[in-house]
């Protein structure tokens, strides 16, 4: 015996209303022989478990109900594993909501598929109208990449691997094709056997069109480099010739002017004096030019090894090549402690000793010149300045002091070609650094350059 309100005591608060009125409903109703309900009762620990009561009304000739026998039986597992397949469930609807992929589930012993809605994002298809048939999963793959990518799948599943992949074309809807990178795992038995495989397949078209793009720009890349090695050939050709051929002719106009002039000096008067000089002048001034254009267009073709360099002592050899401009001038050269480069020695001291020229040479008139040299650490980079007190550079002409040819001043006030600095920015940029300056017109200028460490 177990009366009706201790009944009532052990069903949970929140399920008595709805077990009750399910009851009374059944007792009521004349023609109702069978009650069930699921609800929660308290044990005998105090503890609530999910129980499913059947029971049995008896009736009397009336119809009406005066006993009723039932069993109640305890399904608190089978309730906590419904409620966590219910939650899995939930994971995987919001997990294919969540991604873009298109996330298919395969249960091999019924042979179906089951798809997430990235099939319908990705491919346009509908999923209220896809069959569960692994053909449709067969047929769309592109003819030409159909039996590699369904055979290694098969094999996949065939032997004791877990996970599998491939790369394929897959046609949407439209039937327009896209490239997909597919990915899945295969869940065996105690046995090994497969019996269901779930995976995803992500959309990497724009992936493969970039790497197509970069192939194409590899193989421009290559087209042009070869054509800049015919260049490179034909330039080098014309330094040879420039520097052979170009040469001769004007030594010949040199030589012949000066011995004209030492032979006929009485005989001319002072206008032809002028004359021969401009001539001769003009000749040699030419072969510098072709000079330094055969110095700029060797620049980076240099034969010259790395080796690990001391900038100290490339400081104290250009002191020795420039003495008579340092001697002339009473150039004062400071310089803090230097490092250790690896770098080709050759191009490097040109660099210091074009920089250091070119502070002595474009001094102020009855000043001292003062030339600083300092270097700092840039990440990888040293950044060596040299700093002057000289007539300095108006800002507007920064970019063209470092071309060819360019010059800021006449020829007569500051000798050379105006290629040095163009010759010591290539050298620079060759090394895998570069060059900058900061100057006033009539306050000195700082010029810096980075040469990598190592």
């Amino acid at each position: 015996d177990f009366p009706v309100e201790k009944w009532i005591e052990k069903v949970h608060p929140e399920d008595l209303e709805e077990t009750q009125k399910s009851l009374d409903g059944h007792l009521s109703d004349q023609k109702k022989r069978k009650w069930s309900e699921n609800y929660r009762f308290k044990n005998n620990k105090g503890e609530y478990i999910h129980i499913v009561e059947n029971g049995y009304i008896l009736r009397d000739n009336a119809g009406i109900a005066y006993r009723m026998i039932g069993a109640l039986r305890d399904v608190t597992d089978l309730y906590g594993y419904e409620k966590e397949l219910f939650m899995s469930n939930e994971r995987f609807k919001y997990l294919t909501q969540a991604t873009s992929d298109a996330i298919w589930d395969w249960d091999l012993e019924k042979n179906e598929v089951y798809w997430g809605e990235g099939i319908e994002t990705l491919f346009g298809y509908k999923l209220s109208e896809l069959s569960t048939d692994i053909n449709m999963w067969l047929k769309n793959i592109h003819p030409e990449d159909m039996e590699v990518a369904s055979d290694s799948l098969k094999n996949a599943i065939a032997g004791s691997e877990r996970k599998w992949e491939a790369e394929y074309r897959f046609a949407t809807e439209t039937g327009e094709y896209k490239y997909v990178y597919d990915r899945g795992y295969i869940v065996r038995d105690q046995f090994g056997k497969a019996i269901r495989a779930v995976g995803a397949m992500q959309d990497i078209s724009k992936t493969k069109e970039y790497e197509s793009s970069l192939k194409s720009l590899n193989e421009d890349l290559k087209k042009h480099a070869k054509e800049l090695e015919i260049s490179n050939a034909e330039l080098e050709q014309f330094a040879y010739v420039a520097s052979h051929d170009l040469q001769e002719p004007l030594r010949m106009v040199t030589s012949f002017l000066t011995q004209l002039e030492k032979k006929y000096s009485e005989q001319l008067d002072e206008k032809a004096h002028t004359y021969i000089h401009f001539a001769v002048d003009g000749a040699k001034r030419m072969r510098s030019i072709i000079l330094d254009l055969l110095e700029f267009s060797r620049v980076g073709r240099s034969e010259d090894k790395q080796e690990l360099i001391d900038v100290n002592e490339i400081i104290s050899e250009v002191k020795l090549l420039c003495h008579k401009e340092i001697e002339d001038s009473d150039a004062v050269i400071s310089t803090e402690v230097l490092p250790e480069i690896m770098a080709p020695k050759s191009p490097v001291r040109q660099v210091f000793q074009n920089l250091i020229s070119n502070a002595i040479k474009y001094r102020k008139p009855s000043v001292t010149p003062e030339i600083e040299i300092k270097v700092e650490e840039s990440g990888k980079y040293y950044v060596f300045s040299i700093k002057d007190n000289g007539i300095g550079i108006d800002p507007e002409y920064f970019d063209k002091i470092f071309i060819i040819f360019q010059r800021l001043h006449q020829r007569e006030k500051y000798s050379g070609t105006g290629m040095g600095l163009a010759v010591t920015k290539k050298i620079i940029e060759n090394l895998g650094g570069k060059i900058w300056l900061e100057s006033k017109e009539g306050e000195g200028s700082i010029f810096y350059f980075s040469i990598l460490k190592h």
